[in-house]
């Protein structure tokens, strides 16, 4: 499996949003308060509660299928939460804020790790269900299709 700082599980997610929240609380105040990053924290917010519904484990001890119903949620508060997010970050870098630092590198982070989500999950056939946990590991696992040779052949090693 790669290196899990380049390919967050779902608890480092969490930490990114506390990490978020925390800067919300510190350096970003004035930012926090914006009307834009509002829209993006509230948005962020309602994508989170779908993803704690789908992660949830049932009475045997498995989370839910995303079916093509909750697919197609996720879709939309996915796009709704980039969408927010690069406007956050488009109308700090327009004003000349240092985007590598505070709030707006946590929110690229968070805004890069869901691009993955959203790719992976439009990709996604419901006939063929699965959880929620697994399509967040393929959006940050890479994988390599040798299509049916082996590395050694493929790498001429």
């Amino acid at each position: 499996m790669p290196n899990k700082i380049n390919f967050p599980t779902r608890e480092e997610r969490k930490q990114l949003l506390k990490e978020l929240r925390e800067l919300e609380q510190t350096q970003g105040k004035e930012f926090a308060s914006s009307e834009l990053y509002q829209k993006y924290a509230e948005a962020l917010n309602v994508l989170d509660q779908k993803m704690d519904e789908l992660c949830t484990l049932g009475s045997m001890g498995l989370p839910p299928e995303v079916n093509a119903e909750e697919k197609d949620q996720l879709l939309t508060l996915l796009a709704n939460v980039g969408k927010a997010g690069e406007t956050f970050l488009g109308d700090a870098q327009e004003k000349g804020e240092d985007l590598t630092a505070g709030i707006f590198r946590t929110v690229g982070r968070m805004q890069g790790m869901l691009a993955k989500d959203f790719q992976t999950i439009s990709r996604y056939d419901p006939r063929n269900p699965t959880y929620l946990s697994v399509l967040q590991e393929h959006s940050r696992t890479k994988t390599i299709d040798l299509k049916g040779q082996n590395i050694k052949t493929m790498g001429n090693m």
